[in-house]
C-alpha cells in the first residue's frame, strides 16, 4: 500500500476507544507497516480524552450511525473542526463552519474527507467553533431552549 506523502509529514492518527473492529484494524496497521503513524489507545478516562482532543488538529468520527454525537460537541468545545459521517445526529450538529460530513460506510469518502481536513483544518476558526458548541449545546443553552419550549406549550 502506498502511503501518500501528505500523511508522512508529521501526520499521525490517535484512535481512542475499543470495539469489535479493533483487532482487525490493528492487524491492518501491522500489515501495511503504519505503526509509527497510527496509535491505538483503547478506552481512556475522560480527562485523558480531553487532553488528546485539545492537542489534535481535527477530530474524526467515522460512525455508521450516531443518534446524537456528544463527542462531536466535546471536540468542537475544544475548538477543533470535525469530520463526521452523515449518519443521523452529526448532520444536525456539523455545519460548514465547524467541519465536514461524508457518507457513512464509504472508505473512499472518509479518505477524501481526511485529505480535505489535512489541507484545510487550519482555515477553521477555533474560536468560532468553540463559541458555536457553547452557544448551542452547553447545559445553559439547552436549559434556555427547553424553558422556551415549555413556556410556548403552556401559553
Amino acid at each position: 500500500m502506498k502511503y501518500p506523502q501528505k500523511y508522512q509529514d508529521g501526520f499521525f492518527l490517535n484512535i481512542i476507544g475499543d470495539g469489535e473492529l479493533r483487532e482487525k484494524l490493528v492487524n491492518m496497521v501491522d500489515e501495511f507497516n503504519l505503526k509509527e503513524f497510527i496509535i491505538f489507545h483503547g478506552t481512556l478516562p475522560k480527562p485523558k480524552v480531553a487532553e488528546y482532543m485539545s492537542k489534535c488538529d481535527f477530530f474524526v468520527l467515522p460512525s455508521l450511525f450516531e443518534t446524537f454525537g456528544v463527542v462531536l460537541i466535546e471536540a468542537m468545545a475544544c475548538g477543533k473542526p470535525v469530520l463526521a459521517t452523515n449518519s443521523g445526529g452529526p448532520n444536525e450538529i456539523v455545519t460548514p463552519q465547524t467541519g465536514i460530513l461524508v457518507e457513512p460506510a464509504n472508505p473512499e469518502a472518509l479518505k477524501d474527507g481526511i485529505d480535505c481536513m489535512l489541507d484545510n483544518y487550519w482555515k477553521y476558526s477555533a474560536e468560532n467553533i468553540s463559541k458555536y458548541a457553547i452557544e448551542n449545546y452547553s447545559y445553559e443553552s439547552i436549559g434556555r431552549k427547553l424553558d422556551q419550549i415549555y413556556k410556548e406549550l403552556l401559553s
